[in-house]
């Protein structure tokens, strides 16, 4: 779920003239558009978010792996 708002908050700040169109980028009284760190021409927080998504995701698969193969033998 935290990736899927990642992954529409990373389009929303990469195809900006697609966001206003669609009324997509009202975020409150900060534009959910602009870039507050953008590292390296691509790092930016919800790209951040996005990986740590992955992380926590990857490392949960792992546990569980580890957990089911304790439990079968």
């Amino acid at each position: 779920m935290g990736g899927s708002i990642s992954i529409y908050h990373i389009l929303i700040q990469k195809l900006p003239e697609k966001s206003d169109n669609a009324g997509f980028a009202a975020c409150g009284p900060t534009s959910c558009q602009d870039d507050y760190l953008n590292w390296f021409g691509w790092l930016t927080i919800p790209m951040l978010a996005l990986t740590a998504f992955l992380l926590i995701a990857i490392a949960l698969l792992q546990a569980w792996r580890v957990e089911k193969q304790r439990t079968s033998l």
